[in-house]
């Protein structure tokens, strides 16, 4: 394609929409203004996505925590995570499976990958007895988490998912951030999502969003160590459960419609752009494997402006938005043509959509003023704040 974008930063503004009925995904499309000035000129047009908030069968959870042990997770910070994976352990079914490292200088299986079951108590009691040592070997710690996620008897359609918490910066081992990620992307094409925890604000927050980027996890930042239960809760209630994988939306705007400005977002260097390509055959993959949909992305297309989310959590929503430049005309004209795909795990099946977008023009510049859509101008104001 000749400009890959990708963009995750919108879901905050994403507008009040009804949960679609009968699909995973809605579709809404918006412009700032009802009407443009007659004259044409910079417009900004607002792309929102909502999902069901119908569930999809529960698959099998099998959850892989990679904490960080360093020194400078003493005291409240310590505490708080040996609680945090406690909760995260009473959230699990019997049948799911669960796996514990942890990792300072060295990493170490603390927890073999297990049966939650009858050993739910015996797992509390080895996290109650984590303390914190020495550096921050990341690498060590996700090659071992990945080691347990690829254990014998896991099923083969469960959700596999590692999460790695970290206060701090690679110090020990691999300490490169592209060879870091690339363990997340490679782990990803076999099956397993990375999602990270930053604590605190001293943690390498780029190399934590590049993990879960190429993870195709979640990424979050934790003020406090206060935050670290509900933030993994979030992600075993909300990510590891989507009613939507592999969601590709692009946007083909005509050739007198110029893009301005993508809001949250940025063009994709060649190696970017191929591990996003990367995840969305892993994901077109998975599908096949755990929900029996059959795969349709061998074939990338060409052109247009594309956002890829390689999983839409229940009752979630995204909002993208474009600034673009429209040239003058009366009446309406069409402007673009958005495509929508993904993989709907309620239906067990493809989706392909399409939607035209026009924009209609106002009589005067003052007509058009008075069309401000004010829902709009406050995702435009979000988004602006936010970069």
């Amino acid at each position: 394609a000749d400009r890959e974008l990708v963009s995750d930063m919108g879901a905050r503004y994403a507008p009040t929409m009804d949960a679609p009925k009968g699909k995973a995904l809605g579709v809404r499309l918006d412009w700032e203004r009802g009407k443009v000035q007659p004259g044409g000129g910079p417009a900004h047009l607002r792309l929102a996505l909502r999902s069901t908030a119908q569930a999809a069968a529960r698959p099998h959870l099998s959850v892989h925590l990679v904490l960080d042990v360093s020194g400078s997770m003493a005291g409240k910070p310590m505490e708080d995570a040996r609680q945090a994976a406690v909760a995260l352990v009473d959230k699990l079914a019997p049948t799911d499976d669960f796996s514990l490292v942890t990792f300072s200088t060295e990493a170490r299986v603390a927890i073999a990958d297990t049966t939650v079951g009858s050993q739910r108590e015996h797992i509390k009691k080895v996290i109650a007895g984590i303390h914190e040592e020495g550096g921050t070997n990341i690498g060590d710690g996700l090659a071992k988490g990945y080691a347990q996620a690829h254990a014998a008897g896991i099923p083969a359609d469960a959700v596999r998912v590692v999460m790695l918490l970290s206060d701090g910066r690679a110090n020990e081992g691999i300490v490169q951030p592209a060879r870091l990620s690339k363990l997340a992307l490679d782990a990803f094409q076999e099956g397993v999502q990375t999602s990270t925890f930053g604590l605190g604000a001293d943690y390498d927050s780029s190399l934590m969003s590049s993990i879960a980027g190429d993870g195709a996890g979640g990424y979050y930042y934790l003020r406090d160590s206060e935050q670290i239960a509900p933030a993994l809760g979030t992600e075993v209630e909300r990510r590891l459960d989507p009613v939507a994988t592999a969601v590709e939306v692009r946007v083909r705007f005509k050739p007198d419609v110029e893009l301005l400005r993508v809001y949250g977002s940025r063009r994709l260097g060649s190696e970017e752009a191929a591990a996003v390509r990367t995840q969305e055959l892993a994901a077109d993959h998975q599908a096949e494997t755990r929900d029996k949909i059959r795969t349709n992305r061998a074939v990338d297309q060409e052109g247009g402006m594309r956002f890829f989310i390689p999983a839409f959590a229940r009752d979630d929503a995204h909002a993208l938005l474009v600034r673009v430049r429209v040239p003058a005309a009366v009446g309406s004209r069409p402007v673009a043509l958005v495509e929508l795909k993904y993989k709907d795990r309620l239906g067990r099946k493809n989706v392909s959509e399409e939607i035209p977008v026009a924009v209609e023009y106002a009589a005067s510049d003052a007509l058009s003023a008075a069309t401000i859509d004010p829902a709009v101008a406050r995702t435009v104001q979000g988004f602006e704040a936010g970069e």
